[in-house]
Formats: C-alpha cells, sequence, structure tokens
C-alpha cells in the first residue's frame, strides 16, 4: 500500500550513537514516501502520483547545536516516544497533517524496518493523553556522522498555530544534542511556509545550491515577508 494524495492537497556515515542501542527490526531497502519523504534530488510527487513530479525539496540547516534547550510543554500536553500501536497513530496523524492517505504500512517501510530506528526516537505528543503530533530523530549519511536530520513533523490540523509545532521539533534537536551531535538538517516545501517560519525560529538556514535554489528562497523569503533574508541569503537587493 502506498500513500495516496486527497483531492485537494495543501500547499504545505551513520552516527557512532546508532550502535549503542540495541536493533529493533531488520534492515530494509529504502523506499521514497513523495511528498512524505525525500531526500536530495528525489523530486516531488506522491507514490501512485508519478506524473505530479515537479522538483525536489528544498533544504534547511542548523549549523550548530549550542544552545539548544530540552522543551516545555503546555499544561494538558507531553510527549513520549513510540510504543506499541503507535503505528496507526502516526498514520493518522501524518495522513492528515499532509493531507494524504498514509497507511501504517507505510510507517514500516520507511521507519521501523530500516537500520536506524529505535522507539526513542519516534516521539509522539499528546494531549491528555491522545497522540496529536509526531517528529522522528533521523540521520543521513550524507550529511556526516555528527549531523541528524529532523524527520517527518506533523501535526493534527485543530493544533497547528499553537507552537506546538516548534516544541516538537526542538524535542528532536534536544535529542540529537543528548546524543553528542553538532548540528541539523531537514527538507520541506516551498509552500509550508507556516513551518519554514518556524525552522527559522529554531536557527535553521536555507542551503542554497544554484539558481533554482535561489530563486526558489526569494520567493518564499517574499511569502514571509522577509525582504532582508532574501538579502542575506539570495543577494536580493
Amino acid at each position: 500500500m502506498t500513500c495516496q494524495r486527497r483531492n485537494s492537497p495543501r500547499k504545505g556515515a551513520l552516527p557512532a550513537w546508532r550502535d549503542k542501542m540495541p536493533a529493533v527490526h531488520a534492515s530494509r531497502a529504502p523506499r521514497s514516501l513523495g511528498r512524505l519523504v525525500r531526500a536530495p534530488g528525489v523530486k516531488t510527487g506522491l507514490i501512485g502520483q508519478e506524473k505530479d513530479v515537479q522538483r525536489s525539496q528544498l533544504l534547511m540547516k542548523r549549523r550548530s547545536l549550542r544552545g539548544v534547550k530540552k522543551p516545555t510543554f503546555p499544561k494538558g500536553y507531553s510527549l513520549r516516544t513510540y510504543q506499541q500501536g503507535d503505528d496507526a497513530h502516526w498514520a493518522r496523524i501524518i495522513s492528515e497533517a499532509f493531507r494524504t492517505q498514509c497507511p501504517p504500512s507505510v510507517f514500516w517501510r520507511e521507519i521501523a524496518d530500516q537500520k536506524l530506528f529505535r522507539p526513542e526516537r519516534v516521539f509522539f505528543l499528546l494531549h491528555q493523553g491522545e497522540p496529536v503530533g509526531t517528529a522522528t530523530a533521523w540521520a543521513k549519511p550524507e550529511f556526516g556522522s555528527r549531523a541528524g536530520y529532523v524527520h517527518m513533523v506533523g501535526l493534527l490540523p485543530e493544533y497547528t498555530g499553537k507552537g506546538l509545532g516548534k516544541k516538537l521539533t526542538a524535542a528532536v534537536l534536544w535529542y540529537f544534542t543528548e546524543h553528542g551531535l553538532t548540528s541539523a538538517f531537514l527538507h520541506t516545501d516551498d509552500h509550508r511556509i507556516p513551518a519554514i517560519r518556524i525552522y527559522l525560529e529554531l536557527d535553521f538556514e536555507p542551503v542554497v545550491e544554484g539558481e533554482d535554489d535561489r530563486k526558489r528562497w526569494v520567493e518564499v523569503f517574499r511569502d514571509l515577508k522577509r525582504p532582508d533574508l532574501s538579502h542575506r541569503y539570495c543577494g536580493e537587493e
């Protein structure tokens, strides 16, 4: 089974510490999740929607994890890591957050059956005991052994706009610091302006590689009404 888009999509070497934790699942060769999971150079588009392939995601980097603080959450909210049965919660949250149809089997194929998977890497934000958000502390060899990768951040739509996404992402960054990593990367889409605003607030910077990236970031900063960032990172006057 694969993730399929709904009719009205919203415009939105491995680390040394890996081997210190016991393995849970056997490795499988990774596959793309289209709009949900992409590595550098992998194009936009959902599985089963190959005709919609258009462009790669934008890359952002936090150069240093110094100063990262452990986040606290408002009353009624709490954070925990993966427990048995959370694949269904993950699938629901990701489906709602990205407006896709994403079955639990995708969680197993893309996360739980990968060598990097550890239950403590997959975070769930709870509201009154019910999972309403998720984020994963991942890694990609191309970014080096001291870099973490912020992966699959999503909130149920009714919980957006409350600063919870920022706290959830900060929890992943805190995990990285606790495991000796020194920098972090993530991928995002041009249209996910609220998410990009959060990442900028968390000291992520755009990685501009070539003219296409530059033009796309100019548009993003225009939407953000941040000409200062367009000048700083894209050379716009």
